[in-house]
């Protein structure tokens, strides 16, 4: 990985800013050559391996009362749509 991107990524660690996360990832997927069928399987093992981690997991259990351990591809993109709808409310509430 060059220098560049990794001093990118380390910048952003500490910020969290998704308006850059995103603006990086798409670098990627641009420099890469990505079509748009490879960039939604990337959103979607992305989604996945979020998933697998036991904080996620005990997040989902404890607050929605949903095991994400083991979900099929509709049942992964339904609740990303359900996150992302959530996410969406509350930046139009916050402009």
């Amino acid at each position: 990985m060059n220098e560049e991107l990794l001093k990118a990524i380390k910048d952003l660690r500490d910020t969290k800013n998704i308006d850059e996360i995103a603006d990086l990832f798409y670098k990627i997927t641009a420099m890469y050559g990505l079509t748009v069928a490879e960039v939604a399987a990337i959103n979607y093992y992305l989604m996945k391996r979020a998933f697998e981690t036991p904080i996620n997991q005990e997040w989902f259990r404890n607050n929605m009362k949903l095991d994400v351990s083991d979900l099929s591809i509709e049942g992964t993109l339904k609740v990303q749509e359900a996150l992302v709808n959530v996410y969406v409310g509350e930046l139009m509430k916050n402009d």
